[in-house]
């Protein structure tokens, strides 16, 4: 996602364009959750179905991610689960405000 935000070049000439970028698969939340989970070794509580539905929420949500290929020439990098490891680690690397490392490696 960055390397596409990061295209000023090609970016310039789009002005009030939309582009998706994503992984262009639908993703569900528990899908979200549980490679949150795997890649810290934690497992939290979950409480799911215990809000309504909203008026606009639809049973589909992906990203059309074709236009970013044809404009920015992008494509996604990585899997959900490899960019979150590698967010994690960079985490780990980088610690808090404070400057300590975090206790919470990734894997």
């Amino acid at each position: 996602v960055l390397d596409a935000m990061l295209s000023f070049d090609r970016l310039a000439s789009l002005s009030g364009e939309v582009v998706n970028l994503g992984s262009g698969r639908q993703t569900a939340l528990r899908e979200v959750v549980d490679a949150v989970e795997e890649v810290l070794g934690v497992v939290c509580e979950k409480r799911w179905g215990t809000m309504p539905a909203r008026s606009w929420d639809t049973a589909t949500w992906e990203a059309d991610v074709s236009k970013a290929r044809r404009l920015l020439g992008w494509n996604p990098k990585h899997s959900l689960r490899s960019g979150l490891a590698r967010m994690a680690a960079w985490m780990a690397d980088v610690g808090d405000d404070y400057g300590e490392a975090s206790h919470v490696a990734a894997r």
